[in-house]
């Protein structure tokens, strides 16, 4: 093994989940199960370039047929809603002194990686590919990223975990 790929979410922050689909049901004045019917229509585009959260909410007010001003609702709670794991850091430094080459790859919006440079997360890795990346352009599952991610490792899929 050379290198070792985390995702950001739910490895090393925990990222609580359903906060943001309830928030938006009580500020669209729609169930939460609509809600989270509708964000799910858009989930696979949130997160690339040109996707930011004034497009993403756009569109959901669209979809609902509320016009309402558009609400930064993934950032508003996020740092409290997603704290770090602290178990999970303490692992990144073991293996970074253990000589390892280290990876984040993620499904991510921008402001989530400036929390993420905030909190000194982002320099305990050697490589970082996020899905908003314009040069990334593309999300988990999709193999383009996981390969983008080898190519910047310098390193083969079995080499890596």
């Amino acid at each position: 093994m050379k290198a070792i790929i985390f995702d950001l979410g739910g490895v090393i922050v925990n990222e609580m989940e359903g906060w943001v689909s309830k928030a938006a049901a009580e500020y669209y004045g729609v169930p939460v199960e609509v809600m989270k019917q509708v964000m799910d229509r858009h989930e696979g585009r949130r997160g690339l370039a040109g996707w930011d959260e004034d497009v993403y909410w756009t569109k959901i007010g669209d979809d609902l047929g509320i016009a309402r001003p558009v609400r930064h609702l993934f950032c508003e709670r996020y740092e409290e809603s997603a704290p770090v794991i602290q178990e999970s850091i303490e692992l990144v430094k073991k293996l970074r002194a253990n000589g390892y080459k280290l990876a984040i790859l993620s499904n991510i919006i921008k402001p989530h990686i400036q929390l993420a440079r905030k909190r000194g997360i982002v320099d305990l890795f050697d490589i970082n590919v996020f899905s908003c990346d314009s040069e990334v352009n593309s999300k988990k599952p999709e193999q383009k990223i996981y390969k983008i991610c080898m190519e910047r490792l310098k390193a083969k899929p079995e080499e890596c975990i």
